[in-house]
């Protein structure tokens, strides 16, 4: 029943060199369309008129195709200003010692004047949280720092801890995750 898929530049070294018009091309041509979203196509408006090409997934939610990834350091700042200049995709996580910081994007949400709404926000599980039990409580707290109701998207940030990415291992697998996510899908409360 769920599926997304997002493509994360490992090496920022490319990434870096590609235009936002690359960038949305590549994008595209990736995109497996026939399993993601319907048969509808939307133009691409001239660029920076506040307006962002998006699909339409399955379930009906309209997945703008650019976004405001919440590492690196981005702030509650950072994510107002996006949503006023147009923004409507916020990309976050659980990891904070990654950079991520769910707690600021939700401030910002609740402090901007964007409809909740009109945002398709997105977050992640930190790898340290796979299993059943721990997947159920990480997306409580997502709720809860993100100050919503519901994360239109929900996607497991890795399916494993290595050395170096965890503090402590995961009490069970991506798998026994999926479970729970599923069971947040059923309910309205993940959206994808």
């Amino acid at each position: 029943k769920m599926g997304i898929i997002t493509f994360q530049f490992v090496n920022m070294s490319i990434a870096s060199k590609l235009t936002m018009t690359q960038f949305i091309s590549i994008l595209l041509l990736l995109m497996p369309t026939s399993l993601l979203c319907s048969e509808e196509t939307y133009p691409l408006p001239p660029p920076h008129e506040g307006e962002f090409p998006y699909r339409t997934l399955r379930n009906g939610d309209k997945l703008p195709l650019v976004g405001l990834g919440g590492c690196s350091g981005i702030r509650k700042k950072d994510v107002i200003s996006a949503l006023s200049t147009g923004y409507r995709h916020l990309d976050t996580a659980q990891a904070y010692v990654w950079g991520y910081r769910e707690d600021e994007v939700g401030d910002a949400i609740v402090e901007s004047e964007v409809n909740r709404g009109d945002i398709f926000l997105q977050s992640k599980i930190h790898p340290e949280d796979l299993g059943y039990e721990p997947t159920k409580e990480a997306v409580e707290l997502s709720l809860n720092r993100l100050h919503v109701s519901k994360i239109d998207s929900m996607l497991l940030h890795k399916p494993r801890c290595w050395e170096g990415a965890c503090s402590k291992k995961p009490k069970g697998t991506w798998q026994e995750s999926w479970v729970a996510l599923q069971e947040f899908y059923d309910s309205g409360t993940v959206g994808a």
